[in-house]
């Protein structure tokens, strides 16, 4: 019996767990924190983007494009940096970064 439980305990810690799901608060701080990464000019992948519109949407953030951008297919990827802007421009998320780089 010892070396069943054993099997069946390797065999669960090798399974993904679930993962917890966002509150509209988190979601919200991550569309924020990577329009800042943005700002300051670090490229975001559109994979990212639109996984932080589904997690948004899934969190229930409301905004007229999140559904557009959390939906995009592969073949539309490139639309994802402006359906991006456009969601944090309707949830007032806009960051842009101050002149001198020192103040950030």
């Amino acid at each position: 019996m010892a070396v069943a439980s054993a099997d069946v305990s390797a065999f669960s810690s090798q399974m993904p767990t679930e993962k917890t799901l966002m509150t509209s608060d988190d979601a919200l701080d991550q569309l924020r924190h990577i329009a800042r990464e943005r700002a300051f000019g670090r490229h975001v992948g559109s994979d990212r983007l639109i996984q932080a519109g589904l997690d948004a949407l899934i969190a229930g953030v409301e905004s007229p494009s999140l559904a557009m951008l959390a939906g995009l297919l592969r073949s539309e990827e490139p639309e994802a940096s402006e359906l991006f802007d456009q969601v944090l421009e309707e949830l007032g998320l806009l960051f842009h970064p101050p002149a001198d780089p020192r103040a950030a």
